[in-house]
């Protein structure tokens, strides 16, 4: 049987309804964005989106998306970069739609202002100099780089964790 949802915004979408264990939903979805010129040479701002997309909204602030994420006793969790963002939220069945809609909020409606992202910011720059003190990451991206040998002007080349720091410490809420 499957379950239609509308929600406030007319976005359609369609769950196959499943016995499962304490009623557990899982949704994964993906939501494709930009051309390769719209987004060329803002890779690693579009990095921080979708971590700066769940530090609030025009209604809502971190501290309340984060507790009623809690209240609703489920997951969401955004990720992504360049040309997509992806969502994984895990919850029960009587509370799904909510968090749906939350979502809904959160991508509709987010709000970039500057004091949440200096918080996202210096959390990746800080990650990213970490990074480079583990021989597994700078391994991973030595590999990356040499799989995929893309001109440097490219969307799709994987920049060396130097170089993302650099641009991550002069990027602005701005671009």
């Amino acid at each position: 049987c499957t379950k239609r949802y509308t929600d406030q915004e007319n976005i359609e979408s369609a769950f196959l309804v499943k016995k499962t264990r304490g009623n557990i939903v899982r949704l994964n979805m993906i939501f494709r964005f930009g051309t390769e010129k719209l987004m060329n040479g803002l890779d690693c701002a579009l990095e921080l989106v979708p971590s700066l997309m769940m530090r609030g909204t025009k209604r809502k602030s971190y501290q309340i998306i984060e507790d009623q994420i809690d209240q609703l006793q489920s997951t969401l969790d955004l990720f992504g970069g360049i040309g997509g963002l992806c969502v994984s939220i895990v919850s029960d069945s009587d509370n799904i739609y909510k968090v749906v809609d939350l979502l809904r909020e959160i991508c509709q409606e987010p709000k970039f202002n500057k004091e949440e992202f200096i918080v996202v910011q210096t959390q990746k720059i800080a990650s990213l100099k970490e990074s480079l003190q583990d021989p597994w990451s700078l391994g991973l991206n030595e590999l990356e780089q040499l799989k995929n040998p893309w001109p440097k002007a490219s969307i799709h080349r994987t920049r060396p964790i130097k170089e993302k720091i650099k641009i991550l410490e002069h990027i602005s809420v701005d671009d």
